[in-house]
């Protein structure tokens, strides 16, 4: 049988287990974000062309909105199926 005692020590290691899924979910959220931004800025370093038109906007959509699920549209998925992605630096 369990006590008052044992219950209220199963209630805290959930609530630190939950806490910590949750803390940790936060901060991949973020690294990824900060991922985003720095291909978005990449992508916005070079010379706009014609056939960057779609993943330029999502670019300023992502530096508009880091933390939003800016998905790549379809556009801007052909775009880079065409060429490669721009590296900072080049």
């Amino acid at each position: 049988m369990v006590g008052k005692f044992d219950m209220w020590k199963i209630a805290v290691v959930l609530v630190i287990a939950v806490t910590a899924v949750m803390l940790n979910a936060q901060v991949r959220k973020r690294e990824v974000a900060s991922a985003k931004l720095d291909i978005a800025i990449a992508v916005l370093s070079q010379e706009p062309s014609e056939g960057t038109n779609a993943l330029r906007k999502w670019a300023i959509e992502v530096l508009q909105a880091p933390q939003a699920d800016n998905d790549l549209s379809e556009a801007a998925a052909a775009e880079l199926r065409k060429q490669a992605l721009p590296v900072r630096g080049d």
